[in-house]
């Protein structure tokens, strides 16, 4: 919700983890598919797990990609810094919603930030900066309001309880030096999660997707094919 081209949801305290699974399934009604592989990003492993335990009859196979089973803020960059900022960021949000956005989205944009993350955040020898222009470009239209607090219900959720009940095909990838969600979040995940397999992108952040895509691809391709039995990939349906 309120990302890419999906519209921002007019009730803002519908922003949660469970109201992405509820827009997930809707979206498998519509196109009717009855049961698909899952592949998630970073909130997007939460989504995929959590739509697992929902209906895990709707999911043929998951390929869970730098992210957690839950508590997203608990260990980024092996500090809880974070967690202990973001209350305080929320009431900021909630007090001046209009200028708490228009900061956020300023900072996203600024050149400052891009500096930042090419120094300190992804593998600039690999990433093409106008790829990772665009990933700043789309972070700064979400709505900011509704990313805090998609934020907040990403730090509420844990799905580890579930890891040892899954037992569709799972394919686990980690950054090497992710420290969104680092590496050991993803290597514990794969451990709880019967028969998985795991994949880490060498020297790859949380922003591996674009920084490794050939390897990822061929990675997912070859999973695909040897665990779920998928030799080619359907044509898109408009």
């Amino acid at each position: 919700r309120g990302h890419g081209r999906s519209e921002p949801p007019r009730d803002l305290d519908a922003c949660t983890v469970d109201d992405c699974v509820d827009d997930l399934l809707a979206v498998l009604d519509a196109a009717g598919e009855e049961r698909v592989v899952l592949v998630g990003h970073s909130m997007g492993v939460q989504i995929s797990l959590e739509a697992h335990r929902r209906a895990p009859e709707r999911v043929a196979g998951l390929v869970l990609v730098c992210g957690a089973p839950g508590r997203l803020l608990d260990e980024f960059h092996d500090s809880g810094l974070l967690k202990v900022a973001f209350p305080y960021a929320r009431r900021l949000f909630d007090r001046w919603p209009t200028a708490a956005a228009a900061v956020f989205r300023g900072v996203v944009r600024s050149e400052i930030a891009m500096e930042y993350a090419l120094a300190f955040e992804v593998d600039r020898e690999r990433i093409r900066v106008r790829d990772l222009r665009r990933y700043f470009e789309d972070l700064a239209n979400v709505d900011a309001n509704v990313f805090v607090r998609m934020l907040e219900s990403a730090e509420a959720h844990d799905a580890s309880a579930h890891l040892p009940e899954i037992r569709v095909p799972t394919l686990v990838v980690a950054g090497e030096r992710d420290g969104f969600t680092p590496m050991r979040l993803s290597l514990r995940m794969a451990r709880a999660i019967p028969r998985s397999d795991m994949v880490v992108l060498p020297g790859g952040t949380h922003a591996g997707p674009i920084e490794q895509p050939e390897l990822l691809s061929r990675s997912v391709r070859a999973f695909l094919a040897a665990r779920v039995g998928v030799r080619r990939a359907r044509p898109a349906r408009a």
